[in-house]
């Protein structure tokens, strides 16, 4: 792909869709009705440092509401952009935690124009439930399993990216 023929515009879009934390995508796209002034999502500044570290393994240990289920949510919002064809699993210890998740994110790709757009056209392929499932135009998929003690769970699934939820709370 050659990026010297798009103009200015093109490229401020092309990188914001392109980051895989989804934070660009969030504060382009998002409405968020507690903020009052301007509706629009905005992080914290905590939340962008954390989000954009290139770790593998990334240990979040703040406690309730400063955005773990958030930031999982952003980067399943990415996923279709930035892997297009590609495959994201998402496992949390418990289908209670899962469920939750899961439902944050099937409600950002039916609320939001430019994710539902993303989604497949077919109804049949679009979002399944139990084990949840979607299906997107540009055939990637996001699939979610629950490991087990064992990992049985997620064998034979070979993801692009995976999300491992895991919810600590910090307790004082």
């Amino acid at each position: 792909m050659i990026y010297s023929d798009l103009s200015e515009e093109e490229l401020c879009l092309f990188v914001l869709f392109t980051d895989e934390t989804g934070l660009d995508q969030a504060e382009f796209c998002m409405v968020d009705e507690r903020n009052k002034q301007t509706g629009l999502f905005r992080a914290w500044p905590v939340q962008q440092f954390w989000w954009r570290k290139k770790s593998k393994k990334i240990i979040s240990q703040g406690s309730r509401s400063i955005g773990k289920s958030l930031s999982a949510k952003l980067r399943a919002f990415a996923f279709p952009f930035v892997h297009p064809g590609g495959e994201l699993v998402i496992t949390a210890p418990e289908g209670l935690h899962l469920d939750a998740l899961t439902d944050n994110i099937e409600s950002l790709y039916l609320r939001n124009r430019i994710a539902e757009s993303m989604l497949a056209k077919d109804q049949r392929g679009r979002i399944k439930h139990r084990p949840f499932h979607i299906n997107f135009a540009n055939g990637g998929r996001i699939m979610a399993r629950l490991p087990k003690f064992d990992g049985s769970g997620v064998r034979g699934t070979h993801p692009d990216l995976s999300l491992i939820h895991i919810l600590v709370d910090v307790w004082l």
